[in-house]
């Protein structure tokens, strides 16, 4: 089963319409590269920071939201250390961080039903309504994965570790990697099972 972002909470953050905060994220995405100063990027650094206390989401929930991206984050500085300097590297990884935390702020403050329904509303430009669904389905599981990738990472460590092989990387990466390519074979399939051709569904499938 997919794992849950969502946080239910009554939060000013929470009751903003769906594509409200991803227009936000989007623009301020793009704002931190247009604008590459530390000015703009603190500022927006401190925006993300009352926004994330104003969306009463639990620290431990946002931090583990985006800690699967900390090694990711640590090469990234290591080989901007190489590259340019500890000015740069310093830049860059927190610029990467504020929009991972943003980007975990909306998603665990937005429902999937109201994502899919903004993404939605944003392609209903489109000639055939039913590509428009499809899409926002799409982008809806594929989100809903990310934190399905951390589950099966968890629970092969402690498999692992009742086994006593906790320090083998074989023993956890070979079974991480299949179930992950299960678990993507499965939100395919459920990707193709709810775009039913033509047929446009009305009521989401994964609607909390």
């Amino acid at each position: 089963m997919l794992s849950i972002l969502y946080v239910n909470s009554n939060s000013h953050i929470h009751r903003l319409p769906a594509g409200i905060k991803i227009l936000f994220l989007s623009l301020t995405c793009t704002i931190l590269f247009i604008l590459d100063n530390w000015v703009a990027l603190i500022s927006i650094a401190i925006l993300t920071i009352i926004l994330s206390i104003m969306a009463k989401v639990p620290f431990i929930i946002l931090y583990n939201s985006v800690k699967p991206i900390f090694f990711m984050l640590i090469i990234i500085f290591i080989a901007q250390l190489f590259l340019t300097d500890i000015y740069m590297a310093s830049f860059v990884i927190l610029r990467f961080l504020t929009m991972m935390v943003l980007a975990s702020i909306v998603t665990l403050s937005t429902r999937t039903s109201e994502m899919m329904t903004a993404i939605e509303n944003a392609l209903s430009f489109l000639p055939n309504p039913t590509h428009a669904y499809n899409i926002s389905l799409a982008i809806s599981l594929s989100i809903r994965f990310i934190p399905r990738v951390r589950d099966i990472v968890s629970e092969v460590k402690n498999a692992q570790k009742a086994r006593g092989i906790s320090r083998d990387w074989k023993a956890l990466a070979i079974p991480v990697i299949v179930r992950c390519l299960k678990s993507a074979d499965e939100i395919s399939d459920a990707i193709t099972a709810r775009s039913c051709g033509n047929v446009k569904i009305t009521k989401h499938p994964y609607d909390e």
